[in-house]
């Protein structure tokens, strides 16, 4: 058992130690990646889907898909042009009910395929069935 543990904190390190030289961006991704592994990676579960949706800032707007979405956010397809940190408005269709929507949120991740949205405030009706 001593031996297996020795073994489980060296590979540790060394994926420790891959992970600090990385890019941030790498690293970015990779963090995104291990968060589809986890269970608890999102507070909220999210909901698979396909609803179109508008979206922009202060200076840029861009259309897309939401290809999943939750109480906390959305992930959103194709990645637009919003750098992390940026505040969006967006608008689209209830899940459940096809009421039009207006959600305010913030760019969480974003590479060159989607963006993670995490919303201003917790959208509890957004709880996938």
């Amino acid at each position: 058992m001593k031996q297996n543990a020795t073994h489980i904190g060296m590979v540790t390190a060394k994926l420790i130690n891959a992970i600090i030289k990385m890019p941030l961006d790498a690293q970015e991704n990779l963090l995104m990646l291990v968060g589809d592994w986890s269970e608890d990676a999102r507070r909220f579960p999210r909901r698979e889907t396909l609803i179109d949706i508008d979206y922009s800032d202060d200076e840029r707007s861009a259309q897309g898909f939401i290809l999943n979405i939750g109480p906390g956010g959305a992930c959103i397809k194709p990645g637009g042009p919003f750098p992390k940190g940026s505040p969006l408005v967006m608008l689209f269709r209830h899940p459940k009910n096809n009421q039009p929507l207006r959600k305010t949120g913030t760019v969480v991740w974003r590479d060159q395929h989607a963006t993670g949205i995490a919303f201003t405030r917790e959208a509890k009706d957004m709880l996938p069935q």
